[in-house]
């Protein structure tokens, strides 16, 4: 009988003789006593998954994926902003805020107790009358940063802990923006315009009253231009007044500034103005934001009564219209008056008269520029408290600030009207 081979197929048939050639041409490998064909042997050996990455690259893969992970959440957040109202960024600055007002009354509650602890020590050891030690020394000495009082450092205090206190004051000013825009009625309002100035009466209790301000318009002329004249304005000093008006600017960085004045042209009162100022750069516009400062520990102000010293905060935003050439203009003055005796019932009329008079003489004559009528003016023949006199160098500086946006704007038309 014909040998049959494994295949079915018997030894002498094609199919016998094509599977014994086939055996005959693939290696054989001996492992111990079993026999293995070649593709056997390298089916059992261990797959080849390529090298491991060493110690000192997979940090570098992890900060790169991370990398990648910080872009994507950074291009969300863009996204989320892009479509985010006005009104949902001012609830959210609130928010913030209100988050910010919980902190700092914490810090200061926790303070409070470290002060009451160190007075109950201070008590404890006048009555055994120990040395002082350097500890309890440094403690006394801590207090709450004088910036939140508008009070700055002098230079020979570290250099950063000035700056530290200029910024902190202009950065919460403009971080109260919105609410003051939202206060005026003025969020998201691009028309009509608005000239107003009003007088807050002072309380029962107190003497302090506040006359607070508000212009807004439209300028014939891009936001960039308007702001980069009005920038370089408040960084120069006017040399043509110079009988009895000093000034000085000192350029803190690009985008601060810190002016003195000190006006004596009055007879009797000296007129004394600090004030900080700082450019904010915003997507659609700019906003410049001035804050006077109390108190300076390197230009320490009298604070005798002939002395008066102006405290106001300022606010002015230029945002872009959707018209190329033309742009939004607010500004915003809060001027707090804190005179020795409580204002008399003529004084208040005058001053109140004086409000609706300058409201209604801001209106401009020529749309897209400011009035240039002088405020003061309208001031005559009225009976003021003598704190009050530090609103004439304001309303000065104001009309040289209104005459060179306006030389700046008609500029612009020319530009755009030569062929």
């Amino acid at each position: 009988m014909p040998q049959m081979s494994h295949d079915g197929g018997s030894a002498d048939s094609p199919l016998g003789l094509l599977a014994a050639a086939c055996n005959d041409a693939v290696p054989v490998v001996q492992n111990g006593s079993k026999r293995l064909s070649m593709q056997e042997a390298t089916a059992r050996q261990p797959p080849n998954r390529g090298k491991a990455p060493s110690k000192s690259r997979r940090p570098k893969q992890e900060i790169e994926v991370l990398q990648a992970q910080a872009k994507e959440i950074e291009s969300r957040l863009q996204d989320m902003r892009r479509g985010e109202t006005s009104w949902q960024h001012v609830a959210q600055s609130e928010r913030l805020a209100v988050h910010q007002g919980r902190r700092e009354h914490d810090e200061l509650r926790l303070k409070l107790q470290d002060h009451v602890a160190i007075h109950t020590e201070m008590e404890a050891l006048f009555h055994k009358k120990p040395k002082l030690n350097p500890i309890a020394a440094s403690l006394v000495s801590t207090t709450r940063e004088a910036w939140q009082s508008f009070h700055l450092p002098a230079i020979d205090d570290p250099w950063t802990n000035r700056l530290h206190a200029m910024h902190a004051i202009l950065d919460r000013e403009y971080g109260r923006m919105p609410h003051i825009l939202r206060q005026e009625g003025l969020l998201d309002v691009v028309e009509p315009d608005a000239f107003r100035c009003k007088l807050i009466p002072p309380h029962a209790t107190t003497a302090t009253f506040a006359v607070h301000a508000v212009d807004h318009l439209t300028l014939d002329a891009p936001f960039d231009i308007v702001s980069a004249t009005l920038w370089r304005l408040l960084g120069t000093i006017d040399e043509s007044e110079t009988n009895g008006l000093e000034e000085r600017v000192d350029h803190i960085d690009d985008d601060t500034l810190y002016r003195r004045t000190c006006d004596t042209r009055h007879p009797v009162f000296n007129c004394r103005a600090n004030m900080l100022t700082k450019r904010y750069a915003e997507r659609d516009g700019d906003v410049i934001v001035t804050r006077s400062t109390l108190q300076d520990a390197q230009h320490p102000l009298a604070t005798d009564k002939r002395t008066l010293v102006e405290n106001v905060t300022g606010w002015i935003r230029m945002a872009a219209l959707p018209q190329s050439d033309q742009c939004r203009y607010t500004f915003m003055t809060h001027h707090i008056f804190s005179p020795d005796t409580p204002l008399t019932p003529a004084e208040v009329d005058a001053m109140a008269s004086l409000m609706e008079t300058l409201s209604k003489a801001q209106r401009p004559s020529v749309p897209g520029l400011f009035p240039l009528t002088p405020p003061t003016q309208h001031m005559q023949g009225m009976q003021f408290p003598p704190c009050f006199l530090v609103t004439t160098r304001s309303m000065r500086f104001d009309r040289v600030v209104k005459s060179t946006l306006n030389a700046a704007i008609v500029a612009h038309r020319r530009t755009r009207t030569t062929p």
